[in-house]
């Protein structure tokens, strides 16, 4: 596994103001009941669109009841900015056009055989790069296709925040030695993969974990980035892939020498017998079977059988139109790269018999409602819009620019309590005079978090303290964010220049406030420091770096913002070591990028070992390091007392609030750029690890509205 799960925005450029039009006269909304996620709204709504180019808008709607709910819209877009119907209304420069519309509403129950179309903003980054080993972001196969060992109760997650974790659908039980050193897990039995052919058991297991060791280059750290698995006595490569496909042609029945291997307990992960797999640790790290939930596992006998995963350097890209089977209530049935997938039902799937009961349980082993759902990519916004008012799609992601047409209890917005996902400004605080503290503080007490998330964010976040997210507000009984009880660093200009004032004199320079005012007078004045921000993924990054620059001058500091494209943005970063040899590449201040963070799994460590740590393998920017926060994090993360854990943190995020190595903006409360949104006579559970990219409601759990054995959630 490669740490670092990045959360790219994915999202093609908005249109905003066109797309206000042409909902707000096409929008018809479709009923059902009750249904987590939706805002509330009079079902009568005005949109107010302002542009600055003419613009005519005219429509006729049909509703057609059928099994499901169908609307029929006539559009015809005839440039940029003008689309044609039947009734005119014509927006010109300066002028304003109020459009009022009453959704017209039609209730009926989908049938299984109802096809479900859900649009996309972005293909999966890293689909099947590796081998076949790993599905790529957004994870549309995660639950419905490739299932774990382990699962977050999404329901306890989503409703109050609490964390716990249950047997995945590859597991029914695990162990954990007294030491915090061995895991042992009992396997699942009677599981097949989707071709019916290939079993699930402790040798498919075995042979899928030493394929992803193999295809990080057989790295000490290929698990997470921690080297928490003693890999000298483990020899696989080439020769014993060659080996194991040529002696191993039944998976349940090994021959002795294939057993002797998979048996081998000097090795770190071996199996105890045909359903037992043990993982055998270097030294305790509490957050293992919280990795073990973000693991979807598929067939690597499969895999193995069609030509092996390739080379970490040149990966087998066969399974990018024939991906592996998993064990999951769907499979992948057709692909057609960079523009659909079709998902149908797994005829193999163990809980295709499960009960209401057995489901409300663990809704993520839920065998599904639908025969069919497709996923499209369609990267423009407006069209990804037309096609879930007309009734075309069921499901969309819609830009932030554009979530405000559909605060209607008609609709049902994504969005998370309990958010994960968070956006920072990166300083590069080994180049003068970022290194100086009081400069660090004054910068982030000038910064208007409130506005930025307004104007940036659209209203789609909170203030935050970091490192850690308020997602760990409930951790074992322990309150993980804001271990300190801090307050976000607040808009405080007076401050500010305090601060600054402190800071000219001890780094040595001199800064002009608007009113003329000098700051340290005599000194060398502030040169403009470089502020990079991304372009490519929607507004959001050009238009807050903006908003930093306008509140840093109002106390003198005066910014250049440079664009640059995702690529570019990503050249020099990679784990700590990385960035600190590049550390001259990386610029003076910057948004978390396209990665706008989001977990690699969820334990209180994952953030602390990424964003302010010498472990981190990506997160740590821009290299910060102090020792004591080192050490910390160190004993935090090894140490199978959790009040320790907390205790250690503690400490940790002291050092880090007082020094500010970074400013934690803002947890975000959708995906990046904006969020999925249905009808609300569906019902889905959300990615419970927040994977952060435009990642669909999993498949598995869309359900009619009333009809999902588990309770809906409500915000």
């Amino acid at each position: 596994m490669v740490s670092g799960f990045r959360s790219w925005v994915g999202m093609g450029v908005s249109r905003g103001v066109l797309a206000a039009v042409v909902v707000a006269v096409v929008v018809v909304a479709v009923a059902g009941g009750l249904v987590g996620y939706y805002v509330t709204h009079p079902p009568t709504k005005t949109v107010t669109v302002t542009t600055s180019t003419a613009t005519t808008v005219t429509t006729a709607t049909t509703v057609t009841t059928a099994t499901t709910v169908t609307t029929s819209t006539a559009v015809t877009t005839t440039t940029a900015t003008t689309v044609t119907t039947s009734t005119t209304a014509t927006v010109t420069t300066t002028a304003v056009t109020t459009v009022t519309t009453t959704p017209t509403t039609t209730t009926t129950v989908p049938s299984p055989s109802t096809v479900i179309v859900a649009e996309d903003s972005m293909w999966p980054e890293s689909y099947f790069t590796d081998g076949g080993l790993f599905f790529g972001y957004p994870g549309w196969t995660d639950w419905a296709v490739y299932q774990y060992l382990v699962n977050i109760n999404p329901i306890l997650f989503e409703e109050y925040g609490i964390i716990e974790y249950e047997p995945g659908g590859l597991a029914v039980n695990w162990t954990v030695s007294s030491n915090g050193l061995v895991y042992t897990f009992y396997l699942r039995r009677g599981v097949l993969f989707s071709n019916g052919k290939d079993p699930w058991n402790c040798y498919t297991a075995w042979l899928w974990f030493y394929l992803s060791y193999y295809m990080s280059g057989n790295s000490s750290t290929w698990y997470y980035g921690v080297s928490i698995f003693n890999m000298t006595p483990v020899v696989f490569g080439p020769a014993t892939m060659e080996w194991l496909n040529s002696t191993v042609t039944d998976w349940n029945n090994p021959p002795p020498a294939a057993l002797a291997l998979f048996e081998n307990s000097t090795w770190p992960i071996y199996c105890k017998d045909k359903y037992t797999l043990v993982f055998n640790l270097t030294s305790p790290f509490p957050p293992f079977i919280a990795t073990l939930a973000f693991n979807p596992i598929d067939d690597a006998a499969y895999i193995l059988r069609h030509g092996g995963p390739g080379t970490p350097t040149s990966p087998n890209y066969y399974f990018q139109l024939h991906p592996p089977p998993g064990t999951g209530p769907y499979y992948i049935a057709e692909v057609v790269m960079n523009q659909y997938m079709v998902f149908k039902k797994n005829p193999y799937y163990w809980g295709r018999n499960l009960t209401p009961a057995e489901i409300a349980a663990n809704p993520l082993n839920a065998p599904g409602y639908f025969d069919t759902i497709i996923i499209k990519y369609v990267l423009e916004d407006s069209s990804r819009l037309l096609d879930l008012t007309s009734g075309k799609a069921q499901i969309a992601f819609i830009p932030w620019a554009d979530l405000a047409l559909f605060n209607s209890s008609k609709w049902v917005i994504q969005t998370w309590k309990w958010s994960a996902i968070t956006v920072q400004l990166d300083v590069n605080s080994h180049l003068w005079p970022l290194n100086c503290t009081d400069f660090r503080l004054a910068m982030y007490h000038a910064i208007n978090v409130t506005q930025l998330i307004e104007s940036a964010f659209y209203g789609y976040g909170e203030p935050m303290v970091g490192p850690e997210v308020p997602a760990y507000s409930n951790f074992s009984g322990y309150n993980f964010y804001d271990e300190g009880d801090y307050p976000p660093y607040q808009y405080n200009l007076t401050l500010a220049l305090i601060l600054l004032e402190k800071a000219a004199k001890e780094c040595h320079f001199s800064v002009t406030l608007p009113n003329g005012t000098v700051i340290n007078p005599g000194a060398p004045p502030l040169k403009p420091i470089e502020f990079q921000a991304f372009t490519g993924y929607g507004d959001w990054a050009v238009t807050g770096a903006q908003l930093v620059a306008a509140d840093l001058e109002q106390i003198g500091i005066p910014i250049e913002i440079v664009t640059v494209t995702p690529d570019e943005w990503f050249t020099p970063y990679g784990g700590f070591q990385t960035n600190l040899q590049d550390i001259n590449q990386i610029p003076p201040l910057t948004f978390n990028g396209p990665t706008v963070y989001a977990p690699d799994y969820l334990h209180p460590c994952d953030y602390w070992i990424a964003f302010v740590s010498n472990m981190s393998s990506w997160g740590n920017w821009d290299a910060w390091d102090n020792p004591r926060v080192d050490y910390d994090v160190l004993k935090a993360c090894t140490t199978i007392n959790i009040t320790e854990t907390w205790l250690y943190l503690k400490d940790a995020q002291k050092i880090v609030y007082e020094e500010g190595p970074y400013d934690w903006l803002v947890a975000l409360t959708t995906q990046v750029g904006g969020s999925f949104v249905w009808p609300s006579y569906l019902t889905a559970i959300p990615d419970p690890t927040e994977t952060g990219q435009t990642t669909v409601p999993i498949i598995n759990t869309i359900y009619p509205t009333g009809l999902q054995p588990w309770p809906l959630i409500y915000r």
